[in-house]
């Protein structure tokens, strides 16, 4: 339920609830049902100045405007202690990304567990015309998480993320992830996730990944070169392949082709 404050301020209260049951099929073993409560607010605010005058057809700029977006989210979330004996269906899978503020985006529901959150952060876009319509040129989120309630571990804080998209040409885009601690050990850990995407033709793309990980507590510490390319040949078939290298010891750790195959068409 979206409201709107004096025009330049936005406020969004959110709330739900949440049921799972599994049903056993043997005596043995016993049914369970868990149920959440989730409520939650998210106030923002705009500032936006145009630059009319910064044109480039080279890269893609007809004008340029730049929003500024701060924003502030409370999310806040009870349910059933989880039990050794719980169904573990869909679970979550190790990860260096924060998990959603949303239940409903939250695909590990057996392992749903209380939180209390708070997420502190400004977006930044930069818009241009293109089609008759306003094109993302760049877009930037930088935020941090204060724990009430860890649902995790026994942070206070978390890492500052930031999360970048440029994407200036049809044939061309990048992106950047980084995440790092600013307060305490935030997180405890570093992480650096860039990539580069490159049409030189209509047919042919291919994706260049670099990520650096330091110090998570799960995933192995990573130093990698991911290498993908798609080669469409006709309007049916196409082929993949996709190369990640170990930088630290050179080793490749992964070669796989792929074949495509459109029934769409």
């Amino acid at each position: 339920m979206p409201m709107t404050f004096g025009e330049f301020f936005q406020v969004t209260p959110v709330a739900g609830v949440g049921y799972t049951r599994y049903d056993a099929e043997n005596w043995t073993i016993t049914n369970t049902d868990r149920t959440y409560l989730h409520t939650g607010v998210e106030a923002s605010t705009k500032f936006s100045k145009d630059f009319d005058g910064t044109r480039n057809p080279r890269w893609g700029l007809d004008g340029l405007r730049h929003i500024v977006q701060p924003y502030a989210a409370w999310s806040f979330v009870s349910t059933d202690d989880i039990s050794l004996d719980d169904p573990k269906v869909d679970r979550l899978t190790p990860t260096t990304r924060p998990r959603p503020l949303d239940p409903i985006r939250f695909n590990a529901v057996d392992e749903l567990q209380s939180w209390n959150v708070v997420r502190l952060g400004t977006r930044n876009r930069l818009l241009t015309r293109r089609d008759q319509g306003a094109h993302e040129w760049l877009f930037m989120d930088t935020y941090i998480d204060g724990f009430i309630e860890d649902p995790e571990e026994q942070r206070d804080l978390s890492n500052l993320y930031n999360e970048l998209r440029w994407q200036p040409l049809p044939w061309l885009s990048a992106g950047l992830e980084t995440q790092f601690p600013i307060v305490n050990s935030g997180s405890g850990f570093n992480e650096y996730n860039t990539s580069l995407r490159f049409m030189p033709s209509p047919n042919f793309e291919f994706t260049v990944n670099y990520q650096i990980l330091n110090g998570n507590p799960v995933l192995d510490d990573s130093n990698q070169l991911f290498f993908r390319s798609y080669l469409r040949m006709n309007e049916r078939w196409g082929f993949g392949m996709l190369d990640v290298v170990e930088l630290d010891d050179g080793t490749l750790q992964q070669q796989q082709y792929t074949l495509h195959r459109d029934f769409g068409n």
